[in-house]
């Protein structure tokens, strides 16, 4: 799971210096965080966090199906050398849905602690609170509001890094001490031999025994025939 945690921090991590870079490398900066990701995605598939949950199945499913349309939008647009690509919109806004799906299904299903729950969820519904208003707004994506899905991205990676798959959970240390019998009750079988307190008396009359025993036998051995 931390091979898989590295990737998607850094694919995120690219994500946002691809935003923030505006030379001619921002291209194949775009195509290597999307590589990562659709990795990245294909780690969350083996992990199971959604526990094969329909709506995380679903979820994932549109999840890659948006991020293989990213893949080839990006190698479109490094061949054209513009970002004027329908596949762009369309592989975020998929990738949107079903991060929102799988983020609703590992959060129902407790397999991350803690805030950790809530990150796949927050990758799927930061689109939807940044980045598309925007466009609905002003006509335009912002740059910068893109750049910074790549913080929620990174985020998921350090959610899944001390997770690991199919962590058993540690069950309570039974104590190794005898239990005390409630008053006027005796000890429970199996604890007479084991007590501190009831050994020593057993070995004692035992021994008395013994003694007693042999004692008898001398005398019968010394008395005259």
């Amino acid at each position: 799971m931390k091979a898989i945690a590295l990737v998607w921090i850094a694919g995120g991590t690219l994500w946002l210096a691809a935003g923030l870079v505006n030379d001619g490398t921002h291209e194949a900066i775009w195509l290597a965080s999307d590589t990562l990701i659709a990795i990245g995605i294909a780690g969350l598939w083996r992990a199971n966090l959604h526990s094969s949950r329909r709506l995380g199945v679903a979820g994932l499913a549109l999840t890659t199906l948006g991020r293989a349309a990213f893949v080839v939008a990006e190698i479109v647009s490094a061949i054209n050398g513009n970002d004027e690509n329908a596949l762009l919109p369309v592989g975020a806004l998929a990738t949107a849905i079903g991060m929102s799906l799988f983020g609703i299904a590992v959060f129902r299903t407790h397999t991350l602690d803690a805030l950790g729950r809530f990150v796949p969820l927050t990758v799927g519904l930061y689109p939807f609170a940044a980045m598309f208003p925007i466009v609905i707004v002003t006509g335009e994506p912002s740059s910068l509001a893109i750049s910074l899905w790549g913080v929620p991205i990174a985020l998921l990676g350090a959610a899944l890094a001390p997770k690991t798959v199919a962590a058993p959970t540690p069950g309570r240390a039974r104590s190794s001490s005898p239990r005390r019998p409630a008053p006027g009750m005796p000890p429970e079988a199996g604890h007479a031999r084991d007590s501190p307190d009831v050994a020593p008396i057993l070995n004692w009359k035992s021994l008395g025994t013994d003694l007693r025993r042999a004692s008898g036998r001398f005398r019968q051995w010394k008395a005259p025939q």
